[in-house]
């Protein structure tokens, strides 16, 4: 990945949105027409590898997008899926439930040719918690039984040093720099009170940056920019997506969420990165 990994930044993927207006002012600017111009324009700028959930408007998006000749690469995140449903409220399986629909959604991604496929970091926080990490095995198998490099993401330093002792043979790991996946006694216990939405604190990057740079597989840090929240200046992305840079190991990416509605947010951001980079 030549300066990072680029993530549409388009709410359909999140599996609560905060802020229902906000979502809904993502979707309706993100038309098929607009996401391949900007995969395209990303493409053009050195950018090669896009991160995204697996959804079913792929079907459709997937075929305009090579059919233009855009070439980058594919990185998947998947979700307990359903063929012809979509996704799943976690809330409403069982982690072999999550486990299997993960697998599908997986073998449905596998036909956009992804180079390599994560299992969601909500869904891998969701299995720790129930004491079912060691299925996310069975996961890794299969997704190398479909020839794709697998990956598992997750919002909590702890299970990603768990996931190193584990050793289950994945390719890659995600990691959230901020834990949005607490659960209430999380907080409580934490801060002794709960946050309005998903809880945003300055202390979780270096929790996980610290953690990050003792696991030996290439990880893919995102939430740098705090989903938005660190974007009121230009210098203030700056600062955020520098501190990620000099924060992980050397092989090592970031992630980073475009949603270019007001500005040329693939120009200002690889030109940023590159400048952070040199």
């Amino acid at each position: 990945m030549e300066e990072y990994v680029f993530r549409l930044n388009c709410t359909e993927n999140a599996p609560e949105p905060f802020n229902r207006q906000y979502d809904m002012h993502m979707l309706e600017w993100f038309t098929d027409e607009r996401i391949v111009k900007l995969l395209l324009d990303c493409e053009g700028a050195g950018i090669n590898t896009w991160q995204a959930s697996f959804n079913l408007n792929m079907k459709r998006q997937f075929p305009k997008l090579r059919g233009v000749g855009c070439k980058i690469q594919f990185l998947c995140l998947a979700w307990p899926y359903e063929e012809g449903k979509g996704r799943r409220p976690m809330a409403e399986q069982t982690p072999e439930e999550v486990l299997e629909g993960t697998i599908r959604c997986a073998q449905a991604a596998a036909v956009f040719k992804p180079i390599g496929i994560a299992f969601h970091g909500h869904a891998t926080d969701r299995l720790y918690r129930a004491g079912k990490i060691d299925l996310l095995k069975s996961y890794i198998n299969r997704v190398h039984d479909l020839g794709i490099a697998a990956g598992i993401s997750t919002h909590n330093p702890k299970i990603l040093t768990t996931l190193e002792e584990k050793a289950f043979g994945n390719d890659f790991y995600m990691a959230g720099l901020h834990y949005v996946s607490r659960h209430k006694e999380d907080w409580i216990k934490e801060i002794g009170t709960l946050p309005l939405d998903e809880g945003w604190i300055a202390a979780d990057p270096p929790r996980m940056a610290e953690a990050v740079c003792k696991v030996s597989k290439p990880t893919l840090v995102y939430k740098v920019l705090g989903a938005g929240r660190k974007c009121g200046s230009e210098e203030q992305k700056r600062e955020a997506i520098a501190w990620a840079y000099k924060n992980i190991k050397p092989i090592d990416a970031a992630i980073i969420g475009l949603y270019p509605r007001f500005s040329d947010q693939v120009t200002e951001t690889t030109k940023m990165v590159r400048e952070i980079l040199a």
